[in-house]
């Protein structure tokens, strides 16, 4: 009789896992949030920002059985707007356009006007909604949008049925070197807390088609805004200070023309020389490998590689120290993570400048950046010359 009961407790218990999810969602009643763009709509009497919130939802019907090839009649994608003080409360009315629930964890991509970000504290305002969500994923890509956000959530790609997809994947793909490395949700929250500054990358609307995934927007952590823009040069050079340079290319002159040199990997190394109540001296080496990819000159590379990596060395140097004068004098914001470096390699130091390294008294601007170049060119090509120079008569 005791086993009896003993049985009928514990299958008793087993119900309880029986009986599901009570306060589940099916699928077909959810729309997915693939990507958000924010702008600013205009600042109210009172001084306080108007948003306007666009949400980019999936459209599974339109999808098809590939989410890649084009064609069809059904889109594949809906972008709702809405406009408000606060980007939780749009988001409220955002539902009341949309008869499902909405989903934001399959979420790829965070659009940000650069209008809105070159604002005090309104790009860490604007993410507060996708850093405190439950639902979020810290993978979400930041980027700046060169016009409004939601010009670009409009875009149609031939070879990509879905915006926000072309985009992440954009971010993802860019072999340019003019460009960035993705930015995560969870790195920017980082950096907001610490208030580190660092580069954003940058979007450029071309057409109702294309996106244009070069330069970086430089975004101050102590004034809380976007203080400008770097254009693809620029940040080509910045990915060289940061070790970050994978792809790209370079032309300098060399003897009687000119040559063509892709790079195929760097690393750099800082090392802070000495520091004062004047400011501080950094020696920050770069170290680069490329190869010739192009000759349009009479010399012999493959017999003599020294006057293509002296002027690739030169035309080096030249191009970071222009980015680290911009940067000093016109962003006035350290987009070279050098704050990192001290907080991580002389944290007495950093802890007690701080609160003046890129505001304030601004040491970083007065600071004494010392670039060294090492290069090496690992291939010269296959030939020694694909045409002949004639002397003209």
């Amino acid at each position: 009789m005791a086993n009896l009961k003993g049985i009928c407790l514990v299958s008793f218990c087993l119900l309880f896992f029986l009986t599901g999810c009570w306060d589940s969602i099916e699928l077909e009643e959810r729309a997915f949030i693939y990507g958000i763009g924010i702008d600013l709509e205009e600042t109210g009497t009172n001084g306080k920002p108007i948003f306007r919130m666009t949400n980019q939802l999936i459209v599974p019907s339109g999808i098809g059985t590939s989410a890649q090839s084009g064609g069809g009649d059904t889109p594949a994608f809906r972008n709702v707007s809405q406009t408000g003080r606060s980007l939780a409360d749009i988001n409220l009315h955002l539902s009341e356009q949309v008869n499902r629930t909405l989903n934001a964890q399959q979420m790829e991509i965070a659009i940000v006007s650069q209008d809105l970000a070159k604002q005090p504290d309104m790009l860490s305002e604007s993410l507060d909604i996708l850093i405190r969500g439950q639902q979020l994923r810290r993978g979400i890509k930041l980027v700046i949008s060169n016009g409004n956000a939601d010009e670009l959530l409009a875009v149609e790609p031939e070879h990509i049925k879905i915006p926000t997809r072309y985009l992440s994947r954009l971010l993802d793909t860019n072999n340019s070197g003019e460009a960035i490395e993705p930015l995560r949700i969870g790195k920017v929250h980082l950096n907001l807390l610490t208030r580190l500054s660092f580069v954003i990358p940058y979007l450029t609307n071309i057409d109702n088609q294309n996106v244009l995934n070069k330069g970086a927007a430089a975004f101050n952590g102590r004034k809380g805004k976007v203080t400008g823009l770097l254009n693809g040069k620029e940040t080509e050079a910045l990915n060289m200070i940061l070790g970050n340079l994978e792809s790209g290319s370079l032309i300098i002159p060399v003897g009687d023309g000119q040559a063509t040199v892709e790079f195929m990997n760097s690393n750099s190394e800082y090392k802070l020389k000495k520091h004062s109540n004047d400011g501080l001296e950094f020696n920050i080496q770069l170290n680069l490998t490329g190869s010739i990819s192009e000759n349009l000159s009479s010399l012999d590379p493959i017999n003599n590689i020294t006057p293509f990596e002296k002027n690739l060395k030169k035309e080096i140097k030249k191009t970071v120290e222009h980015v680290v004068k911009r940067a000093q004098e016109d962003l006035k914001t350290d987009i070279f993570d050098l704050n990192i470096y001290l907080r991580g390699y002389h944290y007495k130091l950093w802890k007690r400048i701080k609160n003046d390294w890129d505001s304030g008294e601004n040491i970083f601007s007065k600071s004494k950046i010392n670039i060294h170049v090492n290069t090496k060119l690992e291939h010269a090509g296959n030939t020694i010359k694909s045409h002949k120079r004639e002397e003209r008569k």
